[in-house]
C-alpha cells in the first residue's frame, strides 16, 4: 500500500530551498516521475506509477518542484533556472 502522507525526505538545496521527495529502492532501470505544472508528488499519476514500480521491483523516484506540494519556495518567484 503507497502511503498518501509523510514519510517523505528533504533535500535541502544550497539555497536552503528544501526539495521534498519519496524514493523506492529497486532494479533497473528506474523511473523518475516528473509532474506537470501546479502538481505535486501525490497525485494519481504519481501514485499509480509508483505502484507499478513496486510490483515490477523497478526503483522509482517522485518530488515536488520549488513551490509545490511539500517542498518549500513560492511558484510565483520561481524560474526554469531554479
Amino acid at each position: 500500500m503507497i502511503s498518501h502522507h509523510p514519510p517523505w525526505r528533504i533535500l535541502t538545496c544550497d539555497d536552503g530551498v528544501a526539495i521534498a521527495y519519496h524514493h523506492v529502492p529497486g532494479g533497473s532501470p528506474g523511473v523518475m516521475f516528473c509532474t506537470g505544472l501546479m502538481s505535486d508528488m501525490t497525485g494519481g499519476k504519481a501514485l499509480c506509477l509508483e505502484d507499478f514500480c513496486r510490483r515490477r521491483g523497478q526503483g522509482f523516484i517522485r518530488f515536488d518542484y520549488r513551490g509545490h506540494g511539500a517542498s518549500s519556495g513560492d511558484i510565483a518567484a520561481g524560474t526554469i533556472g531554479e
